[in-house]
């Protein structure tokens, strides 16, 4: 969440614990199940959006941070696997119609967001959203078959 622009207190506010007990968990790497609910819930709140934090985004580059949804779904547990693309929220990006469709349905479903809202999320006009997904290529793969 950083590489996306999130501070560590934002993401501490979010998910209602202290900086302090997300800098232990990075360091030990080692958590309690208050820890966990608590990076959950701020990735449910702030994950999918960009932070305000120019120097949030910064320091995660330099230290070779990907953002959130930078893996996909089959790949995020495999300790080989490297990051499939740099999804960071907000930003102009491209946008395979697979992880298009991924996108809106965990915003749809997961969320409960409008197609507008969660188009407007993406940075995404109808328009190009409708381009994507209607385009030859847009079949969808095995990896996210799930529909808009």
């Amino acid at each position: 969440m950083r590489a996306a622009g999130w501070t560590l207190p934002s993401i501490a506010h979010a998910g209602a614990t202290t900086a302090k007990s997300l800098t232990d968990f990075a360091r030990s790497r080692t958590s309690t199940p208050a820890v966990r609910a608590a990076v959950l819930t701020a990735w449910d709140r702030l994950a999918h959006q960009p932070g305000p934090s120019t120097q949030a985004r910064r320091r995660a580059a330099a230290k070779a941070w990907n953002p959130p949804l930078a893996w996909d779904e089959h790949s995020i547990d495999d300790p080989d696997a490297t990051p499939s693309g740099t999804r960071v929220p907000g930003f102009p990006q491209r946008w395979a119609p697979s992880v298009l469709r991924h996108e809106l349905a965990f915003f749809t479903h997961h969320l409960g967001l409008s197609r507008p809202e969660c188009l407007r999320r993406l940075g995404l006009s109808t328009r190009r959203a409708r381009q994507l997904l209607t385009a030859p290529s847009a079949n969808p793969d095995t990896h996210h078959a799930t529909a808009p």
